[in-house]
């Protein structure tokens, strides 16, 4: 089973596409990039994949994590899979983060909204 596989993921925004038909799978273990011009689709596939598209955008096709469907799915199960299996490194720190609160405040908050590992050692995973 495919850690990771997009079956014929189209994103629509009114009548135009930002993707269209789009395949691909990541097996465990391996690495995989998206490689394209701007304005290409790399950014609405990777929000695609974790669920964070705008409301305007319409999603079709398959998007499954370890066979999980997450196109879709409900808050509880994206959370679940943000917090512990996938997630995006935006391009742009300044609306990815803060500027204002020091980047391991940013990231003590992620590891204990997640709950990602015990309670007690949010701090020593952050450092």
């Amino acid at each position: 089973m495919s850690l990771l596989r997009v079956e014929r993921l189209s994103i629509r925004y009114g009548t135009g596409h930002a993707v269209r038909d789009l395949s691909f799978s990541v097996e465990p273990g391996e690495a995989v990039g998206l490689v394209g011009e701007s304005g290409s689709g790399k950014t609405q596939t990777a929000l695609a994949i974790l669920g964070l598209l705008p409301e305007a955008a319409a999603a079709s096709g398959s998007i499954k994590l370890e066979g999980k469907e997450l196109l879709g799915a409900g808050e509880s199960v994206l959370d679940a899979a943000r917090a512990r299996r996938v997630a995006m490194v935006f391009q742009d720190p300044l609306q990815a983060l803060n500027p204002y609160l020091r980047v391991g405040a940013q990231l003590l908050h992620i590891v204990r909204r997640h709950r990602v590992g015990e309670p007690g050692d949010a701090v020593e995973r952050v450092q």
